[in-house]
């Protein structure tokens, strides 16, 4: 099988464009060297600000859900990040490695933390 690189994409999206994130597809392949099981769904953010705080989007974090709504591809965080209207604030569910173990958190994007990125 031949390898290939994928580069990160930062989304189109008006409200997206303001926060200094990059995601991309997850595969298996990367879902288990991040230390996660195979068949984990979701993207993976893959570029975050240096000084994000534990209550913000992280490199390395697996977007799970927007708005209670799932997400386990590219073409679904698309969909869910554009019906933003970028006023209110968005709940984010994400998959993230704490000391070795995964566990889901809710985060909290505020459209003033979004617009100050």
């Amino acid at each position: 099988r031949e390898a290939r690189s994928e580069a990160p994409i930062s989304p189109g999206l008006p409200f997206f464009d303001r926060t200094g994130w990059s995601v991309r597809r997850l595969d298996d392949g990367l879902s288990v060297q991040l230390g996660h099981t195979a068949g984990q769904r979701g993207v993976l953010v893959t570029e975050a600000p240096a000084d994000a705080t534990e209550d913000e989007l992280q490199a390395y974090d697996i977007i799970e859900e927007i708005a209670r709504r799932p997400i386990g591809n590219m073409e679904e965080f698309e969909a869910a990040w554009s019906e933003l209207t970028g006023n209110d604030p968005v709940v984010i569910k994400v998959r993230r490695l704490v000391d070795g173990a995964a566990v889901s958190r809710l985060l909290i994007i505020e459209p003033s933390d979004a617009a100050a990125e």
